[in-house]
């Protein structure tokens, strides 16, 4: 039985309009809407404390602070195969660091390495070592 070029043209086609729809799907992530900062007196005295261990467990200030540098201000070097990778501002600076994001976007952040504009964090963000970290802790509003 012979097929006619333009089934097997279809088929080949629609399996790779699925594939491309599902790599889509996987990959994509929508922005998170911009918060307005809170001040830091709406935080418990407790809750900065906790976040300030966690930054200390996941040795944040390594590689998101330039020595002499201002502390999780960003800018840090990171040599990789695919070039060099400038570290973000995650101060809760609102213009320039993560202060309009909200727990959500910090959270997706933290647990799958995609930032609150939807982009992914990968090849640098080493996300998968803090997917078990408690969330809850809010750590990015860590006054400094």
């Amino acid at each position: 039985m012979k097929r006619s070029p333009r089934i097997v043209a279809s088929v080949i086609a629609g399996i790779l309009i699925a594939g491309a729809a599902t790599v889509f799907a996987v990959v994509w992530r929508p922005a998170i809407a911009a918060i307005d900062p809170p001040g830091r007196q709406s935080f418990d005295a407790d809750l900065i404390k906790r976040g300030r261990e966690l930054t200390a467990i996941g040795n944040c200030s390594d590689c998101h602070t330039v020595r002499g540098g201002r502390s999780f201000a960003g800018g840090l070097p990171v040599p990789t195969p695919f070039g060099t990778i400038f570290s973000s501002n995650i101060t809760p600076d609102a213009e320039t660091g993560i202060g309009r994001w909200s727990e959500a976007a910090f959270r997706r952040a933290m647990r799958s390495g995609v930032n609150r504009d939807g982009q992914h964090l990968y090849p640098t963000f080493p996300y998968d070592h803090f997917t078990t970290l408690p969330m809850r802790m809010t750590a990015h509003y860590t006054p400094t």
